[in-house]
């Protein structure tokens, strides 16, 4: 699922799950600048699915003198995929990576992998700062296949965001380098098993 930023110039990828009945998951940045505009409202993909259209409309947060926040632009798929998380999912002791590549031997290492968790408080303003904030200790990383780990995460528990920050050794078999290193789990449930 790709979800448009109207007040900023960068769309964000989700990869949402069902937990006890309920979606819930994690979200990274899909693109950040290179040339967006504000006031992103709307995606569409073309039929042959090589062309992200972005609708851009200047009602509401987007709204700026001289700046571009009225129209469409289009993104084309020159080939390719990118080295990054392609699947985030929650397991009962943490997390289940899947990259799109096979990846280098640093993805089997525990400190490769930062883990922060944080609250947030419902409040009837918009925006807030984060509360609760800890770091987690990556205890275990266990490869399923080449393009698949699992994290085990001290003290890890529901109704908490947590953020998973890649290091900069982490990388494909080949060499390359994720372009986001950061992603964010929003963990209302933990599956029982």
């Amino acid at each position: 699922i790709l979800l448009p930023d109207a007040s900023g110039k960068c769309i964000a990828r989700l990869m949402l799950e069902e937990i006890d009945g309920q979606y819930q998951g994690a979200v990274t940045l899909f693109i950040d600048g290179l040339g967006l505009h504000v006031s992103n409202n709307r995606v569409c993909f073309s039929p042959d699915h090589k062309t992200l259209y972005i609708g851009q409309t200047a009602r509401g947060w987007g709204m700026s003198k001289g700046s571009n926040t009225e129209g469409m632009q289009r993104l084309t798929w020159l080939g390719g995929t990118p080295f990054t998380i392609e699947k985030m999912n929650i397991t009962r002791t943490g997390f289940r990576l899947t990259f799109t590549e096979p990846m280098n031997a640093a993805a089997l290492q525990t400190g490769n992998y930062g883990i922060r968790s944080m609250t947030y408080q419902s409040k009837w303003v918009y925006g807030g700062e984060p509360e609760n904030e800890r770091d987690h200790a990556v205890t275990a990383v266990t490869a399923v296949d080449a393009r698949t780990v699992t994290l085990t995460i001290a003290a890890f528990t529901p109704g908490r965001l947590y953020r998973l920050d890649l290091a900069p050794a982490l990388a494909s078999a080949a060499g390359e380098t994720p372009a986001r290193r950061d992603f964010y789990y929003t963990a209302n449930r933990i599956p029982k098993r």
